[in-house]
């Protein structure tokens, strides 16, 4: 069974609700488990037990939000200072970073922002 969690951050609830028909289409595969969590609420300790992470952000000039750019930030510091027999390496995951003004068509963005 695959386990996908999808990460969020909304300023006015699209982004939320873009994220909840993410989560919606993924329940329609058979062997899927997915979790919906706003960024403030993830529990870094917990996240390698996921095969999948996807994060929502609005779109903050451009990029994704200081708030998910943080969180970003902490999940390579969690994967980076883990020991590798205990984790998963962050160079296996593939995240997607959905980015785009509240209202608007979502875009994918990657790394690094700057």
């Amino acid at each position: 069974m695959a386990k996908v969690i999808v990460i969020y951050e909304s300023k006015y609830g699209n982004t939320k609700l873009v994220a909840e028909t993410i989560i919606e289409g993924m329940k329609q595969v058979k062997g899927m488990e997915t979790v919906l969590s706003e960024v403030k609420e993830v529990d870094l300790n917990n996240i390698t037990n996921y095969d999948a992470i996807l994060i929502g952000s609005p779109n903050h000039f451009g990029g994704p939000t200081r708030s998910v750019k943080k969180f970003i930030d902490k999940l390579g510091n969690n994967f980076l200072s883990a020991k590798s027999s205990e984790t998963k390496s962050l160079r296996n995951y593939k995240i997607p970073v959905l980015a785009g003004p509240e209202g608007f068509e979502p875009s994918i963005s990657g790394f690094p922002w700057h």
